[in-house]
């Protein structure tokens, strides 16, 4: 019964032993990995005149080559528009190996006062061992869109040097009692459309971008959403006939509505064709909103300095001799 007993504790040893075994071989076959997903909005209180910047960052770290990342797809949002957009990778290495970050910003534009929302973005990715399809998702977003801002004038910096003539501290003194009033009336005056989308095509809109088609349609989203909110009508989803014949019942001009047709012609052709566009086609096109932007700004502040010189005349005109 000892040698019996002995044999079957050998057995029972021998079987764990290549238990273990397995196991281990088991473990060395596993491997492990990280995929994380966040977004952001900066400032998530935003005046209707002015843009917010939405980031979403994608990131993974691990047996990368075990791990297939799928892509995000643009955000769906309400009362907010995407008049840019940007892309950029990186890695850092860390203990455990190398991390990857993928970051896409957009710049959104408020279309109205009030409530703004980015639904959640979801990231799928994929096991290429199991073939298991996973997704990580984020929170919806809440902006809040505010009524427009009035630009603060910059003001002068005046330094008072001993020894000036009594001629330049009366003149000082003129400039400086008049200037309170003028300041009050500059501020009451919001900023032209022209004026903020100008900025935002400067701003947004990079000829030395390598994907000159992607700066097609951010160049086209802009100058639809300028046309929405000049003449307010639907254009982001509007075919570009059916918006040209949307500006011709709002009464735009034959010289608008050519321009916009120009615009809208080049950025369908690129976009639908899949050819990429040329630099000179890209300049082209961008200097042909920016110059329309700067005129119609022209003949905007023209317009306000002759109502200015008007009233200033009347005031005298009313005043005892």
């Amino acid at each position: 019964m000892g040698i019996m007993n002995l044999a079957v504790r050998q057995y029972a040893a021998a079987f764990l032993l290549i238990g273990l075994v397995i196991s281990a071989a088991s473990g060395f076959g596993s491997f492990q990995y990280e995929v994380t997903l966040s977004t952001r909005v900066d400032p998530r209180q935003v005046p209707l005149n002015r843009s917010c910047q939405y980031t979403i960052e994608v990131s993974w770290e691990g047996d990368t080559d075990e791990v297939e990342i799928g892509p995000v797809e643009e955000p769906a949002m309400t009362n907010l528009e995407i008049i840019g957009k940007s892309a950029s990778h990186r890695i850092i290495e860390t203990k455990t190996g190398r991390r990857v970050f993928k970051t896409i910003e957009y710049t959104l534009m408020p279309v109205s006062p009030g409530m703004a929302h980015i639904e959640p973005a979801e990231l799928p990715y994929t096991e290429k061992s199991t073939g298991k399809v996973l997704t990580v998702r984020t929170d919806r977003i809440a902006v809040e869109v505010i009524k427009p801002v009035h630009e603060p004038e910059r003001s002068l910096k005046r330094w008072i040097f001993p020894g000036i003539s009594v001629l330049f501290v009366g003149g000082v003194l003129f400039l400086w009692f008049r200037k309170p009033s003028r300041k009050k009336r500059t501020a009451e005056e919001p900023r032209l459309l022209e004026e903020i989308f100008l900025d935002e095509l400067k701003q947004n809109i990079r000829l030395k971008d390598p994907d000159r088609n992607e700066s097609f349609t951010r160049l086209s989203r802009l100058f639809r959403l300028y046309l929405s909110k000049k003449y307010r009508i639907s254009t982001l989803e509007s075919t570009s006939e059916a918006l040209i014949a949307s500006l011709k019942e709002q009464g735009a001009d034959d010289e608008m509505v050519n321009r916009c047709r120009h615009v809208l012609t080049m950025a369908d052709r690129f976009k639908f064709s899949g050819r990429q566009a040329s630099r000179a086609e890209l300049e082209e096109t961008y200097t042909l909103v920016e110059t329309m932007f700067a005129s119609i700004l022209g003949q905007a502040r023209t317009a306000v300095r002759e109502r200015e010189q008007s009233e200033k005349k009347t005031k005298q005109a009313k005043q005892p001799a």
